[in-house]
């Protein structure tokens, strides 16, 4: 599956940014938010080489979460261009691993391999990756799987792990882009209530799974508050 994913992420080895929408602007407000990581600011909300020089409050509106990962990739020693291509890369396989991880729980591994590489070829895929340069998009398609993954793992077994696990992909779904939760959220709440009529201990999922959320927009309140 890993192999698969590579093979339309060629482009992304070739020098150079691919030409898109927005992904030029990904790298200059990365750039300022790196810049605030090095000056101390944990949380960076002043973008101030934006704007013509004058500043722009733009990372306090933008989903920090490929910010940070891209950050990190550059702290290492990659440029801030190719941390860019890199978090594009790893948005793209470590989603079709996480699709792959939730159906082979009810599915099995045939048909899960099959949904994963479907769900990584998705034409929107593409438009988002070579298109639009839509790097919030992106990444957040590894969480919304993994949210569900862990939803259907309490209903069979109540353990803390997937309760953590299920509010960090929560979490990082929150902090990778505001639009894509909205959408999402009445699809997990209507894939809870189906898991709900499925398990037996009704009362210690629905208590964990309240955990779950809280300590999910907790994690990610410092940037939707």
């Amino acid at each position: 599956l890993i192999a698969i994913s590579f093979v339309p992420l060629f482009d992304l080895f070739h020098s150079g940014l691919p030409v898109t929408h927005d992904g030029q602007d990904h790298v200059a407000r990365i750039a300022n938010f790196y810049q605030n990581l090095s000056e101390g600011n944990i949380i960076p909300r002043w973008a101030g080489n934006l704007n013509w020089g004058y500043g722009h409050p733009i990372l306090m509106f933008l989903y920090p979460f490929p910010s940070y990962i891209a950050s990190l990739f550059h702290f290492l020693g990659f440029s801030l261009v190719d941390s860019v291509k890199v978090v594009f890369g790893l948005g793209f396989v470590l989603s079709g691993l996480a699709m792959y991880i939730w159906l082979k729980e009810f599915l099995g591994k045939h048909a899960a391999f099959l949904g994963a590489i479907l769900y990584m070829f998705a034409p929107y895929r593409f438009v988002d990756l070579y298109v639009r340069g839509a790097i919030g998009e992106h990444v957040a398609f590894i969480f919304l799987p993994l949210i569900l993954y862990f939803t259907l793992k309490l209903s069979k077994k109540i353990k803390s792990s997937y309760v953590v696990g299920g509010s960090l992909s929560l979490a990082g779904l929150m902090l990778s882009h505001n639009a894509i939760i909205l959408m999402f959220l009445p699809i997990v709440f209507i894939y809870g209530i189906y898991i709900f009529l499925q398990t037996t201990e009704k009362k210690y999922f629905i208590l964990n799974t309240l955990y779950l959320i809280l300590l999910g927009f907790g994690l990610s309140a410092f940037f939707w508050i």
